[in-house]
Order: structure tokens, then C-alpha cells, then sequence
């Protein structure tokens, strides 16, 4: 939740400050953000904080979640079904 968030957040703020928005449609001189796609800084805002909350996570569950990890992997690389 907290990435995707971020993403929406990130990308709907760099679209208005972008020249699609910020220049063409508000009729400012010079654009705030200069790339009229701001997908690339999103997508990364929004993986790195996916990134910290998973790592920050101390609930119980995230604790089950990577201590079953493993066994996972290994069901998953050798095509074994529960």
C-alpha cells in the first residue's frame, strides 16, 4: 500500500509540474519538472519505499512471511505443488 501511494502521489505531482500540465495547460513560461513522462521517477520512488516498509516490517506475519521464504523458493525453482 504505502508504494503504491507513494507512486500515485509521486507521479500525479511531477505530471502537473510537467511541461504537459505546467506549461500548455497553466500557460507558465518554463516547466517546474522538465520530462513530460515522470514514469521513471515514480516507478523508483515507489519500489524504494515498497523496499523500506518491507524491511521495516516487524509484524508477526511479515516474520512468518520470510521464515516460510525459503521453502518457497525452493518449491517454486523445482515446479513442486503443495
Amino acid at each position: 500500500m504505502a508504494g503504491g501511494i507513494t507512486g500515485l502521489v509521486v507521479v500525479v505531482a511531477l505530471i502537473v509540474l510537467s511541461p504537459t500540465v505546467w506549461v500548455n495547460v497553466l500557460g507558465n513560461d518554463n516547466a517546474v519538472f522538465p520530462y513530460a513522462y515522470p514514469t521513471l521517477f515514480s516507478v523508483a520512488a515507489a519500489f524504494a519505499v515498497t523496499v523500506v516498509v518491507s524491511i521495516a516490517d516487524g509484524s508477526d506475519r511479515a516474520k512468518l512471511d520470510r521464515a516460510a521464504f525459503p521453502e518457497q523458493l525452493v518449491r517454486s525453482e523445482i515446479g513442486e505443488h503443495a
